[in-house]
């Protein structure tokens, strides 16, 4: 009977992280997961220096340490290292139109400054690249900011 009860719970607790999971932004679904890895190593470590294994429990140790090296190292699944001096997307020297500008910003002609400046402020929340959006998207966003409130 026992049993059976922490399955129905180990099943709920799945359904419930999976949820969280879909809905969750991506560097915040990434860093739960690098905490869960280094928890689940530091358990497994502890574990095998208590069953007298000790010296098998600096694998564990090992591993947890791993993805704060390649993070450091790489960037990791975030894309933060190894930053150069200029962007992969530079949109400064796009040939954008004001029509295209329109477009992006979901605008029509004969917009207000005000609108175009509201436009741009609730596209970048969505598409920044700290929230997990796209450099390119965010760049794209910028130009046709700059672009139509030209004079």
């Amino acid at each position: 009977m026992l049993y059976i009860v922490l399955g129905i719970l180990l099943l709920v607790a799945v359904v419930i992280i999976s949820r969280w999971f879909i809905t969750a932004k991506p560097s915040k679904a990434a860093r739960f997961l690098k905490y869960l890895f280094i928890f689940l190593c530091a358990s497994i470590a502890i574990f095998l220096g208590v069953t007298g294994k000790a010296y098998f429990s600096i694998i564990p140790l090992a591993l947890s340490i791993v993805p704060s090296i390649v993070a450091s190292t790489y960037g990791g699944a975030t894309g933060q290292g190894g930053r150069s001096n200029s962007s992969q997307y530079s949109a400064s020297d796009d040939n954008m139109t004001r029509e295209q500008a329109l477009e992006v910003l979901g605008l029509e002609e004969g917009v207000s400054e005000n609108d175009i400046k509201m436009a741009h402020k609730e596209l970048l929340k969505k598409n920044h690249p700290d929230q997990g959006g796209s450099k390119y998207l965010a760049a794209q966003i910028n130009r046709a900011k700059e672009i139509l409130l030209e004079k």
